[in-house]
C-alpha cells in the first residue's frame, strides 16, 4: 500500500523557531493522524486501490538535548497526545552536524519501539518516522552572493526518515502548499541579519550583558580572598598562643607528676 507523508507548515516554523534561538540542541514528538484513503484507480485485482495518509499536526518540544536524558518529561509528553492524535515519531534539533540520523538517534529509536509495544494505543501503526533540523553556519564568503551587506546568515535544513538506522531521507510533503518538489526536504531555510540592525546591536547588548557576569564572579571572588588574606595574620598568632598554652600545661602537669 502507498504511503503518503504530509507535516503542517506550522510545525515546521515552530521547530526553526526553537533552533534559531540557540538554547541548544532539544528532541521532541511529533503527533498526528493515520488514515485510509481508497483511491479511485482499481488495481490488477479488480479492487480499489487505497493509499495511508500519515499527517504530522502537532509537536511536543522537550529542553533536552535527548529524549532518554529526561524520561519523565517524555512520558509526559507520551501521555499528553492532542486529542484524536497518535504518536507518528520524535524529532531532533540540532546545530552544525550533518543531517543524518546518528548512534544517538539509533538508541532513541530502540527505546521508542519498545515504548511502542507497552503502549500501542498510542503510537501509529506503521513504523515511526525521525524528523532532523539542522542549523549551519554559513561564511560570509558562502553568502555573499546573497546580499554583500550581510554579516551573518543562518543555515537551516531539515529531512525526515522512516528508520533512524537508514541514512536514505524520506519524501514528506508540506501542507497547504500548491505544490511540493519531490527534493523539496533537500531545500535549506536561511535568515540573515544585516550589520547595522537593531536586532544586532541587541545580540551585541545581551553578550556584553553575559560577558559581565564571569567577571563580576571574578571580582567577588577576589573580594573574598582579600578578606582571608587580612585575617590570616590573626590566625597564625591565636594559632601560636594555642601552641604556647599546650606547651605550658605540659610543664605545669610535668612539675606536678614529680613533686607529688
Amino acid at each position: 500500500m502507498e504511503t503518503q507523508y504530509i507535516i503542517s507548515g506550522q510545525c515546521i516554523a515552530s521547530v526553526l523557531h526553537r533552533l534559531s534561538q540557540g538554547f541548544g540542541d532539544f528532541e521532541g514528538l511529533m503527533f498526528g493522524k493515520e488514515d485510509t484513503l481508497i483511491q479511485p484507480n482499481i488495481g490488477d485485482d479488480g479492487n480499489p486501490l487505497a493509499k495511508k495518509v500519515i499527517t504530522i499536526q502537532d509537536i511536543f518540544i522537550i529542553p533536552s538535548p535527548k529524549l532518554l536524558n529526561d524520561t519523565e518529561t517524555l512520558e509526559k509528553g507520551i501521555n499528553a497526545a492532542p486529542k484524536d492524535m497518535k504518536i507518528v515519531g520524535w524529532l531532533a534539533g540540532k546545530r552544525e552536524v550533518p543531517v543524518v540520523p546518528s548512534l544517538a538517534d539509533q538508541m532513541t529509536a530502540t527505546y521508542l519501539n519498545n515504548y511502542k509495544q507497552k503502549l500501542p494505543r498510542v503510537f501509529i501503526e506503521t513504523p515511526l518516522m525521525l524528523g532532523i533540523f539542522c542549523q549551519n553556519s554559513k561564511t560570509h564568503q558562502e553568502t555573499a552572493y546573497v546580499d554583500p551587506s550581510l554579516t551573518q546568515v543562518k543555515h537551516f535544513e531539515y529531512k525526515f526518515f522512516l528508520n533512524a538506522q537508514n541514512s536514505t531521507s524520506l519524501k514528506v510533503e508540506v501542507q497547504n502548499l500548491h505544490t511540493t518538489d519531490t527534493k523539496y526536504n533537500e531545500i535549506a531555510f536561511s535568515y540573515s541579519i544585516p550589520e547595522d540592525s537593531a536586532l544586532e546591536k541587541s545580540k551585541e547588548e545581551l553578550e556584553l550583558s553575559i560577558n559581565k557576569a564571569p567577571q563580576l564572579i571574578i571580582e567577588e571572588a577576589d573580594s573574598i580572598i582579600a578578606s582571608i588574606q587580612q585575617l590570616l595574620p590573626k590566625i597564625r598568632t591565636q594559632s601560636l598562643q594555642l601552641e604556647y598554652a599546650q606547651r605550658k600545661n605540659i610543664e605545669l602537669k610535668s612539675q606536678l607528676y614529680y613533686n607529688s
